[in-house]
This record gives structure tokens, C-alpha cells and sequence, in this order.
């Protein structure tokens, strides 16, 4: 089954209560049954140890009456339940052993509904890290793109003035050289 929250909301007190609980839902001892939790939101699979087939089922059947929605399991378990829980048998590599364990959601859930951003989840503040990292990011490469712009295109303007006042000196050097010769020529 799949709850809300994160993977980290998830230390061993909370476990052992999670473990307790469904231990008591399920009328079975507690040694028998385990936890592992997993980021899916967060992926619950309880695996629950029976002594044989017959025993498998009547654990299978309390699971789909007590278990049967994920408001249920959230009842029954104490925290924010988003699907409801699966159960399957397998049988252990130990003979007359079986266990009863959720199946692993084949699609991804559904997201929950959106809530407020309150602070009450430790992923809000990861994605508005990362929200305001991207903008952040985004605007820095527009400012950098639009200053690169505008040197380069001082450069082509200055480029352009000292190209034009050397055309302009370079006339003037001629002219005053074409003068010089022709003074030259004429003293002669």
C-alpha cells in the first residue's frame, strides 16, 4: 500500500507502531509480521509469516474485510493511507511456510490531491528549492545572455567609430600629401 509523507517520516518507533497495528488488524503476533518501507510516496509492504495454507487464508480474508479501502488502512494503522492495501500468497523456501504480502503497485498512484503548501511535508521545501533554483538559474542566463549582447555590441559600435575616423585620418593624410607633392613639384 502506498501513505503520504516520506520515506524519513518513517523511523523505527513509527515502524514498530505500523508493524503493531497491522499485527492487531490482522490477529496475528507481531513477530510475524514485517516491514519494509520503500519511496513510492511511501511504499508499505507488510509481509505476515503463517504456518500453512489454510491459516494464509483466513489472514487474506481479515486483510480484504478490515483492509478494504485506504481509508480503512489508514484507520487501522494510524497514518495517511493513499491506495488501498493488496494481498497475495507466496510460499517461502521453507515447506509449510507461507506469507501474505501486498502486491507492488504496477502503475504509479495517482497523485493525491493538491494541498496547500503548509510546511507539513518535508518535500515541500525540496520543491521550492528547486522551483526557485530553476527561475533562479533561468533569469541568471538571461541577464548573462543580455550583458554579452551588449559588450559585443559596444565593441561593434566602437569598432566601427575608430574604422570610420581612420578612413576619415587616412583622407586627410593623403590630402595633405597630395598637397606636399604638388607643392614639391611645382617649386621644381
Amino acid at each position: 500500500m502506498t501513505a503520504e509523507g516520506a520515506v524519513t517520516d518513517y523511523d523505527t518507533d513509527t515502524q514498530a507502531t505500523l508493524v503493531s497495528n497491522m499485527a492487531t488488524t490482522l490477529e496475528v503476533e507481531e513477530a510475524d509480521v514485517s516491514l519494509t518501507v520503500t519511496a513510492a510516496s511511501v511504499n508499505l509492504v507488510f509481509e505476515v509469516a503463517v504456518a500453512d495454507e489454510t491459516e494464509a487464508d483466513v489472514v487474506k480474508q481479515r486483510q480484504q474485510s478490515r483492509l478494504a479501502t485506504a481509508d480503512d488502512a489508514s484507520t487501522a494503522l494510524g497514518v495517511t493511507v493513499q491506495s488501498a492495501p493488496v494481498a497475495e500468497t507466496r510460499e517461502l523456501s521453507a515447506p509449510g511456510s507461507e506469507t501474505i504480502q501486498p502486491d507492488e503497485p504496477t502503475a504509479p498512484p495517482t497523485a493525491p490531491p493538491t494541498a496547500p503548501l503548509t510546511g507539513s511535508s518535508s518535500d515541500n521545501g525540496a520543491q521550492i528549492g528547486g522551483i526557485v533554483g530553476g527561475l533562479s538559474g533561468l533569469l541568471f542566463g538571461i541577464a548573462g545572455g543580455g550583458y554579452w549582447y551588449m559588450k559585443r555590441r559596444e565593441k561593434m559600435v566602437e569598432k566601427s567609430s575608430v574604422e570610420s575616423a581612420l578612413e576619415k585620418n587616412n583622407k586627410a593624410v593623403i590630402s595633405t600629401d597630395d598637397l606636399m607633392q604638388d607643392a614639391q613639384t611645382s617649386a621644381v
